[in-house]
């Protein structure tokens, strides 16, 4: 078991203590590993995000998006249109601008 000391946004103020949670910590993981969705084009499902991102040259890679009940759902990352720009197999309802990736 592993205990971290963490702060939040407003996304935050529906746990609850003994809430199960993922955590994306960026000291930890040595990278930048979440921010913010700048803008979302829904009809291309293209995700303007906070900073630049660097996918891996080889495999499968996915982002974590916080849904309308404020739950992260995995989806595919199928296209990098730019360095601060993914494209993303499916939206989950609820994603907004300002939300967090990870």
């Amino acid at each position: 078991t592993q205990t971290v000391d963490f702060t939040l946004g407003s996304q935050g103020l529906r746990h609850t203590p003994g809430d199960i949670i993922e955590i994306c910590d960026n000291d930890y993981a040595g990278t930048m590993t979440g921010g913010r969705i700048l803008s979302i084009d829904a009809a291309s499902r293209t995700l303007t995000l906070d900073r630049e991102v660097t996918l891996p040259e080889t495999g499968a890679a996915t982002v974590n998006l916080i849904n309308g009940s404020g739950k992260p759902v995995s989806v595919a990352i199928t296209a990098h249109p730019a360095p601060d720009r993914i494209q993303v197999s499916t939206l989950p309802d609820g994603v907004e601008t300002y939300g967090v990736w990870g």
